[in-house]
């Protein structure tokens, strides 16, 4: 069914409660648009495949996505698509034009979409240029870019008040048993803060929390400290785009045949940046990427050697993918889905229409290989074991590479402070948790297998 042939009150007549509902092509074309792009020539791309349409990062309304039609990469549909514009618009300037499809997310569609919440704990939705920023932010969300067969969809996973609940109150009964000198209100408020702050990460993490086993929680916690470890949130004057995204969300990159190692040996975030001296370059856009793994527990070497382990695996994988002077077929897969990843980011510029339309024309280049970036690598460990705030910061190269990483080690004193609200971080002090929790702590199915082991 269809909105063109059901009304609302017909789909809530016919939907009843369900633990899962799929909702497709959710926006609708609102008309097409043609924008000056201020290119000096177009050469057609020897990379010409998959052909698909590229959302354009830099929305001019609340939920109003604009989508490139144009392919440029193809002599024949390139003229064709001046030849419209010079049709319809015989009297503008003369320059070259790229053709938009205006994407919007009705009022209806809208109002469907909070309904569906009502009825069903998941929502799954997909449509190619679903956008996070369409949701209320009270809904925890599970978002990816560069799905299907050709990298052209967008998966969210949303959910009902009621998951959040449930998280607060399995997050409240791990506090109270790794924090014994917590009372239980402190564990309930650093409970609800520690969801309401999980904003700040890709959904999937604390989606992942309601696992039984308590790995996914610790991971769950690690996550979370990272975003303050890394400051995240700090925005700066030169910063235009930043997305601080788990991996994941991203398996469909790491699938069997295009990474040897298993899923588990993969970093847990990649933070992505573009700053204004990255879109002043002529010819390339440069990006800065940073791998992240995170670990918690008691202090172990072992820890330590496996997070550089996956840090150096997946910066050789994801080296070789978004690689601009790659001669491998499915190079153009690879450099659509960075260009998603950098669309569907946090963007902060004015509204000024030239600074949207420069990031547009820039992010755009990257579809054409015509991108550099920087990577660097961040281990980030919390021990539990560690009477401390900070305990110190050491920078090294990563094996048989010239990409350097940087390990920060924090104690428990930092852990407690930022697991907890502002107003109660006053008089923190150290608990001394019991010998068996503490060594059979883990925060990743690996650990936590080895650890039940040794038990």
């Amino acid at each position: 069914m269809t909105f063109t042939n059901v009304s609302l009150n017909d789909w809530k007549r016919a939907l009843d409660n369900y633990d899962i509902v799929f909702y497709q092509n959710i926006l609708e074309t609102a008309g097409v648009d043609y924008e000056r792009t201020w290119e000096k020539s177009i050469n057609p791309s020897d990379t010409r495949f998959p052909m698909t349409f590229h959302p354009l990062p830099a929305s001019r309304k609340d939920r109003v996505r604009n989508i490139s039609i144009s392919q440029k990469q193809f002599q024949a549909s390139f003229s064709h698509s001046q030849l419209l514009f010079w049709i319809e618009q015989p009297y503008s300037e003369k320059d070259i034009y790229r053709v938009e499809r205006k994407l919007i997310l009705s009022d209806q569609s809208r109002e469907l979409l909070n309904y569906l919440h009502k009825i069903a704990r998941w929502v799954v939705t997909i449509d190619t240029c679903l956008d996070k920023t369409f949701y209320d932010r009270e809904n925890i969300i599970s978002f990816s870019t560069g799905e299907g067969p050709f990298g052209e969809l967008n998966v969210a996973v949303s959910s009902s008040p009621e998951v959040k609940n449930d998280i607060c109150s399995k997050l409240k009964s791990r506090l109270q048993s790794i924090f014994t000198s917590w009372d239980l209100k402190t564990c309930e408020q650093s409970a609800s803060y520690c969801v309401k702050k999980s904003s700040l990460l890709d959904g999937i993490k604390v989606l992942k929390a309601l696992n039984p086993y308590n790995y996914e929680i610790h991971n769950f916690l690690s996550s979370l400290l990272s975003v303050y470890s890394l400051e995240v949130e700090t925005v700066t004057d030169s910063l235009v785009v930043r997305n601080y995204i788990s991996l994941d969300s991203y398996q469909h990159w790491f699938h069997e045949g295009k990474m040897q190692h298993t899923l588990e040996n993969r970093p847990d975030f990649l933070l992505l940046e573009i700053d204004r001296n990255g879109l002043r370059l002529e010819d390339v856009i440069k990006i800065k990427a940073t791998l992240v793994e995170c670990k918690m527990g008691k202090e172990s070497a072992f820890h330590v050697e496996k997070g550089i382990t996956q840090l150096e695996a997946g910066v050789q994988f994801l080296k070789s993918i978004f690689d601009p002077s790659s001669e491998k077929h499915d190079r153009r897969y690879w450099y659509s889905q960075l260009y998603r990843l950098l669309s569907f980011s946090p963007v902060y510029i004015t509204n000024n229409p030239n600074d949207k339309e420069t990031l547009n024309k820039s992010l755009l280049k990257i579809i054409e290989g015509k991108f550099e970036i920087e990577w660097n690598c961040v281990l980030l460990t919390y021990w539990l074991d560690y009477n401390q705030e900070v305990i110190g910061e050491e920078k090294l190269n990563l094996k048989d590479s010239e990409i350097s990483y940087v390990h920060k080690s924090f104690g428990q004193i930092y852990i407690q402070k930022h697991l907890l609200p502002q107003d109660l971080r006053d008089g923190i002090s150290f608990v001394d948790i019991d010998q068996e929790e503490i060594e059979l702590f883990a925060d990743d199915r690996d650990d936590y297998q080895d650890g039940a082991t040794r038990s």
